[in-house]
């Protein structure tokens, strides 16, 4: 062997060997109990701890799939999916990219994970304790930053969205407004006074115990708030302002009150909305929300401090802060879309912090088509009737969908399309019409993915939309511009046998983007 090739190979080993023997004596408890990590003991690599994977899954209640084959992890609890692989420093929690600064890898035939992202991306709080070689995971709780301490091998980089190769075909619903993870930092910054509107959008899953002030992580169809700033002996307010009904709802029910050292003072079951006054010692609040993290509906959450019910909507901080027009705020927006996108792309969500409108209706239908064979059909005289004759200025339709393509012939597609619109003009008095192009992706059920059975792409009846846009002056988002047909694992997310129609992340901005564009110009 190459001298300088063994000298490697030896000062190699000798560093896994010392690393090894350093993490000997670390420890791993979640919730105060500790982790038996079994025959393999955590190790320390480049100042960061890695795990065995199965073990630290299973602690958290999260099951765990190992494909040998592309020796890619994955591992689903509730509503969250990770995904990564060996070697990888890429790291996929739902359709999020995580850079990691040590991937997961395998040492003496165990597949060990770093122990940080793992636990922050299921919504734990984790800190590192170097006098004892202690990671301490906290599940359901505030993420504080762990105390400073030198070559912390429990830290990672924190999670930026990046431009998502859909690597992952984990089904997620909307985007979350949250990561799922705490954020009571943030919280601090919004003072509670008299009227405003200082709900914290950070959520974690399950609802709270009035009895205990915990959190019961095992309720996944709910949420709950991180600790919330208030002010002792003040009444505060919380209910959904549904932006479809203009109307609030009465579901953030159960709460809890804690110190200014967050330690638990009393709580109730009862209705948010109804008034609550805070204990004289409070600094905090956390209540639940009858709603999953991942809805829609938690943008529009408010909780303020005063002294009567609100009859006014107040936006959350979560779209004002992320605002990228004031154009909008005194816009109403129409929106009509396929049924299958709001579950499946995270854009509409996106699009609600972007535009800071009014109000934006989305009007979800289930098989959204142009054609009456399934589905709904936009064509049809009793569909068109049910759209809003005013007070609206702006129309938008969106279906995202392939439907359009399977159900209709081109040549009938035109006159389809053109019913629609005279019709929109004439019921929706007033309005801005605009018509979303079909997206560039895959359908399995077409020939070759791309051409449906009449031999047209999703190219020819956007050609027909802007056709029939441009001859009855209406407008155009053209959302089959924003990609190519070499770039729809970049855009778009991998689906049952391997489809690509929902737009995963990077997509999602790119169609917003478009949005707003289109409404502000």
């Amino acid at each position: 062997m190459n001298k300088k090739i063994m000298a490697a190979a030896v000062a190699a080993a000798a560093a896994v060997s010392m690393s090894a023997a350093y993490a000997q004596d670390i420890t791993v408890t979640i919730d105060g109990k500790n982790v038996n990590f079994e025959d393999q003991s955590p190790i320390i690599d480049n100042d960061r701890t890695l795990v065995p994977m199965r073990a630290i899954f299973e602690a958290l209640g999260a099951t765990v799939e190992w494909d040998g084959e592309t020796r890619t992890v994955t591992s689903v609890k509730g509503e969250t999916t990770i995904k990564l692989t060996i070697d990888s420093p890429d790291m996929y929690v739902g359709e999020k990219l995580v850079t990691l600064d040590v991937p997961a890898k395998i040492v003496s035939d165990r597949t060990l994970v770093p122990v940080r992202a793992i636990s922050e991306a299921m919504a734990c709080n984790v800190e590192w304790d170097g006098e004892n070689q202690q990671v301490i995971i906290t599940t359901a709780a505030t993420a504080t930053e762990a105390p400073e301490a030198t070559a912390d091998p429990a830290a990672t980089a924190a999670p930026e969205a990046t431009a998502n190769p859909a690597a992952t075909a984990a089904p997620d619903a909307t985007a979350a407004p949250s990561s799922g993870t705490s954020a009571a930092d943030d919280a601090e910054e919004i003072a509670p006074k008299e009227g405003v509107n200082t709900f914290a959008h950070s959520l974690v899953v399950g609802v709270i115990d009035p009895a205990t002030g915990e959190v019961d992580a095992s309720v996944t169809e709910k949420s709950t708030t991180n600790f919330v700033p208030v002010n002792g002996g003040k009444q505060y307010f919380a209910a959904v302002y549904h932006p479809n009904a203009l109307e609030y709802s009465n579901i953030c029910k159960g709460y809890a009150f804690y110190d200014k050292d967050k330690k638990y003072i009393s709580g109730d079951a009862g209705d948010l909305s109804k008034l609550v006054k805070a204990p004289e010692n409070a600094a905090y609040i956390r209540y639940s929300i009858e709603i999953p993290t991942v809805s829609r509906n938690t943008l529009y959450v408010n909780f303020m401090e005063t002294s009567k019910v609100p009859t006014d909507f107040t936006k959350s901080e979560s779209i004002t802060k992320k605002a990228v027009t004031d154009k909008l705020a005194d816009k109403s927006i129409y929106m009509v879309v396929d049924g299958s996108v709001t579950s499946s792309d995270p854009w509409l969500t996106m699009l609600d912090e972007a535009i800071n409108a009014k109000q934006l209706y989305i009007k979800a239908e289930d098989g959204l088509r142009y054609t009456g064979k399934t589905g709904v059909a936009l064509a049809a005289q009793s569909y068109i009737a049910q759209l809003p004759k005013s007070g609206y200025d702006a129309l938008i339709v969106y279906a995202g969908s392939y439907d359009w393509m399977q159900n209709m012939d081109i040549d009938d597609f035109e006159d389809a399309v053109t019913t629609f619109v005279q019709g929109a003009k004439k019921q929706v008095s007033g309005a801005d019409i605009y018509l979303a192009t079909i997206p560039t992706g895959k359908n399995a059920s077409f020939k070759d993915g791309i051409t449906n059975e009449g031999g047209s792409s999703n190219a020819d009846y956007t050609a027909v939309i802007k056709k029939v846009a441009e001859a009855e002056d209406v407008n155009v988002i053209d959302i089959a511009a924003l990609w190519g047909s070499d770039e729809i694992e970049t855009y778009l997310r991998s689906t049952d046998g391997n489809q690509y129609l929902f737009a995963n992340e990077a997509g999602s901005e790119k169609i917003t983007d478009a949005i707003v564009k289109a409404l502000t110009e």
